[in-house]
């Protein structure tokens, strides 16, 4: 996982460590980032999406 998160953009890394390990909820999330709500929940959406491709990549061998 860590690994995984590393390969992430800068974005797409501190969206999900805001949402996943700080526990921040969308308005929160939303006030932090200056984002609408609604983007925030579009962001983390697509980062999540790509975190999952990074970890399939990563047990199948392949090494981006």
């Amino acid at each position: 996982l860590r690994l995984s998160l590393e390969l992430l953009s800068p974005a797409d890394r501190q969206i999900i460590i805001l949402r996943e390990y700080d526990g921040l909820s969308y308005p929160e999330l939303a006030t932090r980032l200056g984002i609408a709500e609604a983007a925030v929940r579009m962001r983390l959406s697509r980062a999540v999406n790509r975190l999952g491709k990074k970890m399939r990549d990563l047990a199948d061998g392949r090494h981006p």
